[in-house]
Formats: C-alpha cells, sequence, structure tokens
C-alpha cells in the first residue's frame, strides 16, 4: 500500500512540473540545442504570451522578425536577408499606431527616418549614415510647429543647433563641434536682445529631449535644452 501511494505522488509531481514548464524557458533550452534550419521559431515569455516570431532559412534569420507586446499587438517589424538587418524597420505603439520607421542596409540605419507621437503627428525627423546620425535632425511640437532644429555629422552634434518656443521664437541657440558645446545662449522671449545667460559647459553630448506638455504655454525658461541621439 505504501508503496503504490509513493508511487502515486511520484507519478502527480512529475506531471505537475511538467504542466508548469515555462516557455520561456523551454524555448532558450532547445534553442540552445536544436536551433531551426528552416522555417519559423516563437519565443514566449514568462506567462506564455508570444513575445517574437522568427523566420530562418539555413539556420539564419531571414524574412520577417516580429516583436509583440503581452497583449498580443505587434510592436516591431524588422527584415532579415541572410543574416543581415535590412530594408523598412517599423515600431507600433501598443494602441497600434506607428511609433517611427527606419531603413537599414547590412545592419546599419541608413537613410531617413522619422518618429511620431501617439496620435499620429510627426515628433522628429533624422538622416542616418552607416549606422549614425547624419546631417539636420527635426523635432517638432505636437502641432506641427519646429521645436529643436541641429545638425549632425557622423554620429555627433556638429554646427548650430536652436530650440524655439511654441510660438516659434529663438529659446536657446548652441553651437557644436564634433560633439563638444562650444558656446550657449539663452533668450528671453524669443528676442535676442534680451540676453539671459552665456556659458561653455565642459565637454559632452547631451542625452534625450525633454518635452513639455503639447497644451500648455512654454516659456524659454521652461524649456529644458538636450538633444535627442536616437
Amino acid at each position: 500500500m505504501k508503496i503504490f501511494l509513493c508511487l502515486a505522488l511520484v507519478i502527480f509531481a512529475a506531471t505537475f512540473s511538467f504542466a508548469q514548464v515555462n516557455p520561456a524557458r523551454q524555448y532558450e533550452q532547445q534553442r540552445g540545442t536544436q536551433p531551426p534550419v528552416d522555417g519559423v521559431w516563437h519565443v514566449y515569455d514568462r506567462d506564455g504570451n508570444l513575445s517574437r516570431e522568427e523566420n530562418y532559412h539555413n539556420y539564419r534569420l531571414d524574412g520577417e522578425l516580429k516583436i509583440f507586446y503581452p497583449s498580443g499587438a505587434i510592436k516591431e517589424l524588422m527584415h532579415y536577408i541572410d543574416g543581415e538587418r535590412v530594408g523598412d524597420d517599423k515600431n507600433y505603439f501598443e494602441s497600434g499606431g506607428l511609433e517611427h520607421e527606419d531603413s537599414y542596409v547590412n545592419n546599419d540605419l541608413e537613410g531617413s527616418g522619422e518618429h511620431y507621437y501617439d496620435t499620429g503627428e510627426v515628433k522628429s525627423r533624422e538622416n542616418y549614415l552607416n549606422g549614425n546620425l547624419d546631417g539636420e535632425k527635426k523635432i517638432y511640437f505636437k502641432d506641427g510647429t519646429l521645436k529643436q532644429d541641429m545638425f549632425y555629422a557622423n554620429g555627433l552634434l556638429d554646427g548650430d543647433a536652436y530650440t524655439y518656443t511654441q510660438d516659434g521664437q529663438v529659446a536657446v541657440e548652441e553651437h557644436y563641434s564634433k560633439g563638444n558645446l562650444t558656446s550657449h545662449n539663452e533668450y528671453g522671449s524669443g528676442d535676442k536682445s534680451t540676453y539671459i545667460s552665456k556659458s561653455n559647459p565642459p565637454n559632452n553630448t547631451p542625452n534625450n529631449t525633454s518635452e513639455p506638455a503639447s497644451n500648455s504655454t512654454t516659456s524659454p525658461a521652461d524649456i529644458k535644452v538636450s538633444y535627442d541621439h536616437t
């Protein structure tokens, strides 16, 4: 009788363990020993939701690669040919709207790119060369007016950079040389005659843009100046 009970408990434990297999862990284990030669490969998160869908040919990524939100909505759509990222790349908000779109050549960002607000308006436009920001980049307020205008060379800020108030007045004027900030001027009420400050901070390149609410009245003093490198 005792032997029978022990055997029953072992079977129950094995069955329960099998039912609790983490699909993400199972995927990683399988992928480490059995990479796909051809066909579709799926990745799941810890809750069992599909998080990635990959296409392979001859053990290399080839075709569409999709990344999903836990809700099942598509988050990113990429394209590969023989293991290299090429063509259009699109990112989406969970609501379904386009968040940004770029193009790749031989795994590098190349050409124009655009970012959007979650309500569809253009947020920024930039250009890439060999994977680096290159040329003019513009950032817009939600109503379409220009917020920031700057230039890049080989991924570094280079030349004049302007920040504007929402009514089109110059709030900040800066100059960069190969990523180093060389001058900084702020103006009150967008009038260059009402000079506020001028400084030469340590050589560095600012980080992401801080954006005020689109429906607020923005004064030059409210604008935190930094530049988005993505």
